[in-house]
């Protein structure tokens, strides 16, 4: 069985007046996205591992946007720019991708996922 890997995070401060923009990450993909994260304690890292030691799963790497900062909102360009790197990428071809947002929330003027 073969699974697909990905994460973009921003982290919002609401009432910080500066637009967040595609700067504001790192992007990795392919195996630099796996070999950043496998040796992590974080989400990801705990989910490759567990991936790993099972000799009947395939590993896919996705896109990866990870913040470097917090920020306001993110710049409608730059989300746009993030939206369409990610399609574009093996992430955007899944059939039924799986969404997890684990702390925080995704947000510009133009799309909003609040996160409690």
């Amino acid at each position: 069985m073969r699974i697909l890997v990905c994460e973009c995070k921003q982290e919002v401060s609401s009432f910080n007046p500066a637009l967040g923009g595609y700067d504001d990450f790192v992007i990795r993909g392919g195996e630099e996205f796996l070999s950043y994260h496998r040796p992590l304690r974080l989400e990801e890292g705990g989910a490759l591992s567990v991936f790993d030691s099972n000799p009947e799963l395939i590993v896919v790497p996705g896109y990866s946007a990870r913040p470097i900062t917090s920020s306001g909102t993110l710049a409608d360009a730059d989300f746009s720019r993030l939206t369409t790197e990610f399609i574009a990428s093996p992430s955007g071809s899944c059939r039924n991708p799986l969404l997890t947002l684990p702390s925080g929330s995704r947000t510009s003027s133009i799309f909003s996922i609040p996160v409690s």
